[in-house]
């Protein structure tokens, strides 16, 4: 019998499917009936094990049909309880907290120590970054281990290596930090940086000139999963149990990878039969707005191309590509109410509750964005006199393989608001009680 796919989860069964486990059960039941001792060559055995296939197929089909119908009208709290009351442990879990990614990009010039013929330098790297939000230390730390080809006459080169850097601390409120006005990598020397190199013989290689960029703002950050996410994300599951290969088997795979800023999957297969994906990868974006030439590929889309290439059928093929970038740019400017006193305070609490709606709407293949929705964001929050100016339509469902970059809606404080006279009328008629 052909193994279920699983995701990742750990394995679980709603009902016996164990073929050995299920001719014990034949056996106790034969014994008890016969009232004796059933060994394999009892006549009464052998001929309940020539079942045995169409009963072990008949529980697997009735634990993979339990699965798909596992969620049938539940969700949030009702899910977890259906977790809890059949030990689905994995397959049922809500997400926990994530921190936020930090892209970056690390310069450095690696030096062979001899360079007679071709070789491969192995170059390990890890960078971290400290900061504080609301009076809380952050630190933003990863690593990555790249493999240079060098040619046979190649002594030295100067290598543009990707690296993503993870929260100390998990939430969504800090995605958004760092935010960029340009689409430029910022050169930032508080991304502490060390690295190292070896060359196929084992000798150690000289890194030199070593600088980190920041890419944009931090990203993918966050809370627990939410009711509608964890319903949405068990329904996929249960589509994908039967149906692999399917829309959500893939849909399922992409939300599972971290360190993309977003991927897209295409419910149609194109003219040769293909699936089609887009992926947005903050480091190559960045790298080629700035001119750098990317040496390695880097974690992000490594992830991504392991994950989907491990998950294809036989006859599936997948054609990927980078997602496309918006043009148009918003300039979204407010004020806070004149009885404000404590400015500082509440600019804060408007600009991070303006960081989280962008951070579900920028580098998003697909995302939507309303003047509307913006505004409410911001007065909720506190602003006043709220204005966004773009040449955009107010209401615009990005194509789904289009993302924007943050630093395309810009955010401005235009100071207190100026409470308007009550208007003075005349040649009118007062109106008392």
């Amino acid at each position: 019998m052909a193994e279920l796919p699983r995701f990742g989860a750990s394995d679980f069964y709603l009902i016996q499917t164990d073929p050995l486990e299920l001719r014990e059960q034949l056996r106790s039941a034969l014994s008890e009936l016969l009232s004796r001792e059933v060994v394999d060559a009892d006549p009464h055995m052998v001929l309940a094990s020539a079942f045995m296939p169409f009963l072990v197929q008949g529980q697997a089909s009735a634990d993979a049909a339990a699965k798909a119908t596992l969620r049938a009208f539940a969700v949030g709290a009702d899910l977890d309880r259906i977790a809890d009351s059949t030990c689905v442990v994995g397959y049922m879990d809500r997400l926990p907290a994530r921190g936020a990614i930090l892209a970056a990009l690390v310069l450095v010039t690696v030096t062979r120590p001899a360079y007679i013929d071709a070789g491969a330098v192995t170059i390990t790297c890890s960078a971290a970054k400290e900061t504080e939000v609301d009076g809380l230390g952050i630190t933003f730390s990863g690593a990555g281990a790249y493999t240079i080809a060098f040619s046979a006459t190649e002594e030295a080169k100067q290598l543009a290596l990707p690296i993503y850097m993870i929260a100390s601390v998990p939430g969504a409120q800090y995605n958004g930090l760092f935010r960029p006005q340009t689409q430029q990598p910022v050169l930032d020397a508080d991304i502490s940086v060390d690295i190292s190199a070896k060359d196929e013989t084992g000798a150690d290689c000289t890194c030199d000139n070593i600088s980190a960029l920041r890419c944009g703002s931090t990203y993918n950050g966050a809370d627990i999963e939410s009711d509608d996410a964890f319903a949405r994300r068990v329904a996929w599951q249960a589509k994908a149990l039967r149906v692999p290969g399917s829309l959500e088997y893939f849909l399922l795979l992409l939300s599972q990878i971290r360190l993309l800023a977003s991927s897209y999957v295409s419910p149609k297969v194109d003219s040769e039969g293909r699936i089609v994906m887009a992926w947005c990868d903050k480091a190559a974006y960045y790298a080629e707005q700035g001119g750098y030439s990317l040496s390695a590929k880097g974690a992000a889309y490594d992830e991504f191309r392991e994950a989907v290439q491990s998950s294809l059928l036989v006859e599936q093929r997948v054609m990927a590509y980078p997602a496309k970038q918006y043009s148009n740019a918003y300039a979204v400017s407010y004020k806070l109410p004149s009885s404000t006193t404590d400015i500082y305070t509440a600019r804060s609490a408007v600009e991070a509750a303006w960081r989280l709606y962008l951070s579900a709407r920028t580098w998003h293949c697909g995302a939507v964005l309303n003047v509307a929705e913006m505004n409410a964001v911001m007065t909720n929050a506190g602003a006043t006199q709220v204005e966004v100016t773009s040449n955009a339509p107010d209401y615009l469902a990005l194509p789904a393989d289009t993302m924007i970059p943050d630093h395309l809606i810009s955010l401005s404080y235009a100071g207190l608001s100026v409470d308007e006279a009550a208007p003075a009328g005349s040649d009118g008629e007062e109106i008392t009680p």
